[in-house]
């Protein structure tokens, strides 16, 4: 199961939603974050095949004082993991979040021919329809809320 959101994810945010995420995320101890500010790439971004940019883990260097990659910077994003997300739907305090693995029997005349497992991300409001996000991987699911949450207006 994928664990967390990867650049290409952090991409679709417009440039608003990258800034109510920075202000949200609050740097700790074994967060990965993304710099594209010329830092030299560390061994990590090389195995996740990133060649442009840097990949870091908050104070994974912390005792190593010549390494600076435990520096989050201004411009820096988190590389959101499973939990975190989870944290910013509720952090937001309007919406409560549902999450279930799913099989579902869609109707052949539907389109479907096959039974389909995923996982549902569900987000409702009081008084409000809810809102649901479906997807094979969890953390894309709940990727898809915090899309939609940072979209909208404060």
């Amino acid at each position: 199961m994928k664990q967390h959101i990867t650049i290409d994810q952090l991409n679709e945010l417009t440039r608003g939603q990258k800034e109510r995420l920075r202000g949200w995320w609050k740097p700790d101890f074994g967060d990965w974050f993304f710099s594209e500010k010329g830092k030299d790439i560390l061994p990590i971004s090389q195995q996740l095949g990133y060649t442009s940019s840097v990949v870091g883990r908050y104070a994974e260097y912390k005792r190593d004082e010549a390494c600076p990659y435990d520096v989050v910077e201004s411009g820096d994003l988190p590389l959101l993991s499973i939990g975190q997300m989870i944290e910013f739907i509720k952090s937001i305090g309007i919406y409560d979040i549902n999450i279930t693995e799913n099989w579902r029997d869609f109707p052949i005349e539907a389109g479907y021919n096959d039974d389909y497992k995923g996982w549902e991300v569900e987000l409702e409001r009081s008084g409000l329809n809810s809102l649901e996000y479906w997807s094979d991987d969890l953390c894309d699911a709940l990727w898809e809320a915090v899309k939609y949450i940072l979209s909208k207006d404060k």
